[in-house]
């Protein structure tokens, strides 16, 4: 033991503000101006009084309360916030008769999807090139897509989506040999859909797979929606579509590596280049390219006419800690380097006023040179448990086996990256 160097890492949930169920922090880009200045200087503008020359319409109203909004008519949508329904003089008498209102004004939002063709230059390559898809696969990895939506139809509306791998049904029996192939029948896990499948589908008004979750459906039409004014980067192209997510949005390793390996057979059978899209990211793991799954992905996107397009990652700034005593935004993923023989202390910070309500999972991950020893410790505001990890190991810990209390719930799960001579192992320390 003495011959190898040791480091330890600790963690903390004391004073604890904001990663475990934390706040989501608001920031739109957008403001909103005090109504009454705006319309009267209307009366004199003309260019003013086309944009509040609009007959009945919805505003925003700060309120003292609740019961205020209600007693003057309004729909309140929150203790300082309520609706009002009228004209822009409607509104200025409204203020007049209620002088602790204040009505609101702002321009209307707009989407600007339709301005990313030319932001990304596609706009570009379509016209001067001639290039939109067409010939080309593009397979998205995803939560799946929404077959009805008339991004991935045609004009005369039959689809787009020349095959569909669904991991959220079972298996179809209208392409046995492929749901052998592909694992389907064994476990009554998947099931695969070609286009006269779907067109069927459609044409029927049979229910067929859904997107429950909405995400695979943007990511697809915005990489390859039919041309229209919300039109995607390919909308020529020929569509095959993985729904590798399940009900509730999960998606696992091996499924994504089947369904990459799915588009690209389907692809090589009609000799067609095929790019494929995965819009998804996770916390976990070393990030430095070297897991399973990036390594399978790696080795599939070998060879000519074969493009792999993958998230850098979904994390992002996530959290406010709601208080000036810690930086924010904050995120979901941590990194830290322990020096030779020293320490490393980080607070895993969860909302102030929801100390006993931290739910979720946390995953520490330890990467170490062969020779290398680690012990982490993990404290809580009631106590706190040490756990040596070892190569190939790991180790797990329960809010309830840390006699948590209230309605705390949340798993603690440390993995050691380093391989052991045994294999790995999965350890409880008691």
């Amino acid at each position: 033991m003495s011959s190898r160097k040791r480091a330890g890492w600790g963690c903390s949930l004391a004073g604890s503000l904001g990663l475990l169920g934390g706040l989501t922090l608001v920031r739109p880009a957008h403001a909103d101006l005090p109504a009454r200045p705006l319309i009267e200087a209307a009366r004199r503008d003309v260019g003013l009084s086309r944009i509040f020359d609009v007959g009945v319409e919805r505003w925003l109203v700060r309120v003292p309360n609740e019961q205020a909004a209600r007693a003057a008519g309004l729909v309140p949508v929150s203790p300082s916030w309520a609706v009002a329904r009228g004209t822009a003089e409607s509104m200025l008498e409204l203020e007049r008769r209620a002088t602790d209102f204040q009505v609101r004004w702002s321009p209307g939002l707009r989407p600007l999807l339709d301005q990313a063709g030319e932001t990304v230059r596609a706009v570009e390559v379509h016209d001067d090139l001639g290039l939109s898809g067409q010939g080309v696969i593009v397979g998205v990895i995803d939560t799946g897509a929404d077959l009805t939506h008339s991004a991935l139809r045609r004009a005369d509306g039959t689809t787009r989506v020349a095959w569909l791998l669904s991991f959220d049904l079972g298996p179809q029996g209208l392409h046995p040999e492929l749901e052998e192939a592909y694992g389907c029948v064994e476990d009554d896990s998947c099931g695969i859909l070609n286009a006269a499948d779907i067109d069927e589908i459609l044409a029927g008004g049979l229910p067929g797979p859904r997107d429950r979750v909405g995400h695979g459906t943007h990511v697809t039409s915005t990489a390859a929606g039919s041309a229209g004014i919300y039109g995607g980067m390919a909308p020529e192209s020929e569509v095959v579509i993985v729904q590798s997510g399940s009900s509730t949005g999960s998606l696992r390793d091996p499924d994504i590596l089947l369904g990459a390996r799915f588009i690209y057979d389907r692809a090589a059978e009609e000799t067609k280049p095929a790019v494929i899209n995965i819009s998804l990211g996770s916390s976990f793991g070393a990030h430095d390219g070297g897991s399973s799954l990036e390594d399978g992905l790696a080795e599939l996107a070998q060879g000519p006419g074969r493009l792999m397009v993958v998230a850098g990652g979904n994390d992002g700034s996530l959290y406010d800690s709601g208080s000036s005593d810690y930086p924010a935004p904050f995120g979901v993923h941590s990194e830290v380097t322990v020096p030779v023989d020293g320490q490393v202390r980080v607070s895993l910070l969860t909302p102030e006023s929801q100390r006993d309500l931290v739910q979720g999972s946390m995953y520490l991950w330890i990467g170490l040179e062969q020779d290398d020893e680690m012990s982490v410790r993990f404290d809580t505001l009631r106590g706190g448990i040490t756990s040596p990890v070892g190569p190939g190991q790991a180790a797990g810990f329960t809010s309830q086996g840390l006699h948590e209390q209230g309605d705390t719930d949340y798993e603690l799960s440390i993995f050691n990256g380093q391989d052991g001579d045994d294999g790995s192992d999965y350890v409880r320390p008691g």
